[in-house]
């Protein structure tokens, strides 16, 4: 319920929502502004459309890198694990999914450029997306030395989306942090591993 409403009503400094990222009920926005379109509805059908897509793109890396039985393997896992059926419902986790394989369809290529979009728009989708940022300096390092900057750049960019959303607190409220602050709401805390 959370993202449907910041998706027709927007964030609220004095609530929990600055906990949520923005990409998805961005998202989520604009189908559910057209005629005849419920927001759920929209959130639905993005959440199931980025799950497809994700697990089209995961086949497509699996394959490229272990073959099609691996892949087959590894889309009927991730398929039947217990908790995939949030890869259907109207959460965030369909889309980081699709943008997180993309990011590393790419990287593994060498098209660093290309990485660097849907590894940005992972970051503005879940706080998770920072933790592909040392996923991706370790892929950066492990292709070589040339163009060894623009790829660390481009590893980085996941920051960029956490960095959006701080900013965006930052100029309504003073608080780059509210996000953080807002975790506490529902008792998440920072720890080490």
């Amino acid at each position: 319920m959370w993202y449907l409403r910041i998706a027709t009503q927007g964030y609220r400094a004095d609530d929990a929502s600055p906990a949520f990222f923005p990409l998805y009920p961005l998202a989520v926005r604009t189908p559910a502004a057209l005629p005849l379109v419920s927001p759920l509805a929209a959130a639905t059908v993005l959440a199931q459309a980025s799950a497809l897509g994700g697990l089209v793109v995961l086949f497509a890396l699996t394959t490229y890198e272990h073959g099609p039985a691996v892949a087959s393997r590894t889309l009927r896992y991730l398929a039947t694990f217990p908790t995939a059926f949030f890869l259907l419902s109207p959460f965030t986790e369909a889309p980081f999914l699709l943008l997180t394989v993309l990011t590393f369809w790419f990287a593994r290529r060498g098209r660093w450029a290309a990485a660097a979009l849907p590894a940005a728009l992972a970051g503005a989708t879940r706080s998770a997306g920072v933790v592909l940022v040392p996923a991706l300096i370790v892929e950066a390092l492990v292709q070589g030395r040339d163009r060894l900057g623009r790829r660390l750049t481009a590893a980085c960019t996941p920051l960029a989306g956490l960095a959006a959303y701080a900013v965006y607190w930052l100029a309504r409220t003073g608080s780059p942090i509210a996000p953080l602050d807002a975790q506490r709401g529902w008792q998440r805390e920072w720890a080490w591993p």
